[in-house]
């Protein structure tokens, strides 16, 4: 369903806009002002995106693009201003919609002639109306469906989905439906979200035609270091730790002296010192560059090892439990850093 703006849309939230903030996009030395709305993602969360498209040199000169998941339209605005023959820019949230109006017409871009908005549920209606594009950008929702988190937070609600999972494997799976030959997709993910399995699927999609662009400025690694926000983050923590219990795939983690991740929950019925377990997943870097990872079953030396990399995810995936029986998810202080990686990506359609 294409929804052309008119002031608002039908079904929309029009209660007050936030007052419009300034964003400068360095290679055309261009500001852009974008207003903002309780019920949409702040445009701040595409920033870091948008230098990265900018420095990895995406060419959007004469292209097609969707903005998928597109909040208030930043990502797409931008592709336009970089040059952009067209952009559509797609939410299932309306009130997204209606912002993504707003905000491209108040920065000089044209209903029809520079960009279109569609109410879609990740790629369904391109699909359906045989849409076709050069450029899918998507700067994905990666938090989990947890009851009672964020409910006041109709933002957040809106963009919550099982696992962290449903936008990004709808893309991933889909996008080669709508997109033009060497067309690319650059789309965010995050070890929140199961990073294994993520780049599974990646190599199952776009086989041998896919890499990560960004790298953290400490470790020199694929993807960054992104401290969470306890005042946040911190509902979801324990729901992450019992995913990490049940796979043995990091999603948060801390630091250690050589700035590698590490993360370690306490087995139950081993609570005396003497006797007590630790399960650690610590990570090194293999030779194509990424992250391997390492379960550790230690009291102080090693018991058992294992290597969880390049996991085969053949079969179904086992439902995660809240609580795995064998492992107590322990809970962080508010004070101690964690982080999760943050992974941005170029999928290019070679065929």
């Amino acid at each position: 369903m294409s929804l052309r703006h008119k002031g608002e849309i039908e079904g929309s939230d029009t209660s007050p806009l936030s007052l419009p903030q300034m964003f400068l996009i360095p290679t055309v030395e261009e500001t852009i002002y974008l207003f903002g709305h309780k019920n949409v993602w702040s445009p701040h969360s595409a920033e870091y995106f948008i230098n990265q498209l900018i420095e990895a040199g995406i060419d959007f000169r004469g292209k097609v693009v969707l903005d998928e998941g597109c909040g208030g339209g930043i990502l797409g605005i931008v592709a336009k201003k970089l040059g952009a023959d067209f952009v559509y820019m797609s939410d299932l949230n309306r009130d997204a919609l209606t912002l993504t109006a707003i905000n491209a017409q108040h920065n000089g871009l044209k209903l029809g002639a520079d960009y279109e908005t569609i109410q879609s549920d990740g790629l369904t209606e391109l699909i359906r109306n045989n849409i076709k594009v050069d450029i899918i950008i998507a700067n994905v929702p990666m938090n989990p469906t947890i009851p009672g988190v964020h409910e006041d937070d109709l933002a957040a609600r809106s963009n919550q989905n099982p696992g962290g999972r449903l936008v990004l494997d709808d893309l991933i799976s889909k996008s080669k439906q709508i997109l033009n030959p060497n067309g690319i997709v650059v789309a965010s993910s995050s070890s929140r979200q199961n990073r294994v399995l993520t780049e599974h699927l990646y190599d199952e999609n776009y086989p041998g035609s896919w890499e990560h662009l960004n790298r953290d400025p400490i470790d020199n690694l694929p993807g960054r270091n992104e401290q969470l926000v306890n005042s946040y983050h911190g509902p979801f923590i324990m729901h992450w730790k019992g995913e990490e219990a049940w796979d043995n795939i990091q999603r948060i983690y801390k630091l250690d002296e050589n700035g590698l991740p590490y993360s370690e929950d306490q087995m139950s019925g081993n609570t005396t010192p003497e006797n007590r377990k630790v399960r650690k997943i610590v990570s090194f870097i293999n030779e194509d560059g990424r992250l391997n990872q390492y379960r550790v079953i230690t009291n102080g030396r090693p018991e058992n090892t294992r290597v969880y990399n390049n996991i085969p995810y053949d079969e179904e995936p086992k439902p995660i439990p809240d609580f795995p029986l064998e492992i107590i998810p322990q809970p962080h202080p508010t004070d101690h850093k964690l982080y999760h990686r943050y992974y941005i990506s170029i999928l290019r359609n070679t065929k």
